[in-house]
């Protein structure tokens, strides 16, 4: 299974969807570092332009939950376009 965080209006087709927000096409709503998925529950989680929306505790938080939830061997794929807005922090 994979999953894909902070999904937005552009959920990527093949993954379950997080969000904050309820649009239609999220299964899992809320903040991706309180997510009680079940452990060792994903291959794959995907967080496009989404890192640098978060404090550094949510960050930390975040990629702690993600950590659980994937499989052993499992991949956190993420990018930071705005790295240095993210930075300043």
């Amino acid at each position: 299974m994979k999953l894909e965080l902070g999904s937005g209006h552009r959920p990527t087709v093949g993954y379950e969807h997080n969000d904050l927000y309820p649009f239609d096409h999220i299964e899992h709503i809320g903040n991706p570092w309180m997510l009680d998925l079940p452990a060792r529950s994903f291959d794959e989680v995907l967080a496009l332009g989404f890192v640098e929306h978060l404090t550094h505790d949510q960050a930390l938080d975040t990629f702690r939950n993600v950590h659980r939830m994937l499989t052993p061997g499992g991949l956190f794929i993420f990018d930071v376009p705005d790295y240095p807005i993210w930075c300043a922090y």
